[in-house]
């Protein structure tokens, strides 16, 4: 199973609050649905995500501590 896609949803809930939602899909069909900080409205932070995004096509998301720690700034991995 692969990342086939991801999609943003933004919602002005009211002039100084969005809520950003992402929605997964794989190549097998099935659909996972996220939720970006909706306190306020962060356009530099959805365009991070949007950055991460495209880089997931094609992975596997069941593969949830590998992505993340592929993520993970170097200089906040604890040390081993």
């Amino acid at each position: 199973m692969k990342i086939s896609h991801v999609e943003f949803h933004t919602v002005q809930v009211h002039s100084r609050l969005d809520w950003t939602f992402l929605q997964l899909h794989t190549d097998a069909g099935l659909t996972g649905l996220g939720e970006l900080n909706p306190s306020v409205r962060r356009s530099g932070n959805l365009g991070v995500a949007q950055q991460m995004a495209e880089i997931l096509v094609g992975r596997d998301p069941r593969r949830i501590e590998q992505l993340v720690a592929e993520f993970k700034p170097a200089e906040l991995d604890p040390p081993h």
